[in-house]
């Protein structure tokens, strides 16, 4: 079962939690109906699907800063939580960030 941060209502989906890239492929390749769901933090039901991804146990995580152009690269399943962490130990700090720090950075973007 399956619900959105309200818990107004439960869903029956099945859940995915693929390791690597390859995992991740051959489910794809077998399913219709596929969404992706990070912390599970939005109110609504906008990571509810027959076919649920969850990317919380996936290994192949990108995460990259390039300081001298303020660049950050990383994986959408990422906490904002992670993120500033990973930031603050080389003394920066996102210009914007959402109300709460327990979201992914996946979620934050899709949700604007």
């Amino acid at each position: 079962m399956i619900s959105g941060w309200g818990r107004t209502k439960q869903f029956n989906s099945n859940i995915f939690k693929p390791k690597d890239n390859n995992e991740l492929r051959h489910f794809i390749k077998n399913h219709k109906k596929i969404i992706s769901r990070g912390l599970g933090r939005s109110y609504g039901f906008s990571s509810i699907s027959d076919n649920v991804v969850d990317l919380s146990s996936f290994l192949e995580k990108k995460f990259k800063i390039i300081k001298n152009k303020n660049i950050l690269e990383c994986h959408s399943s990422f906490s904002i939580k992670h993120i500033i962490d990973e930031l603050l130990k080389k003394g920066l700090f996102l210009p914007v960030t959402s109300g709460t720090k327990y979201v992914t950075i996946g979620g934050a973007i899709a949700s604007d």
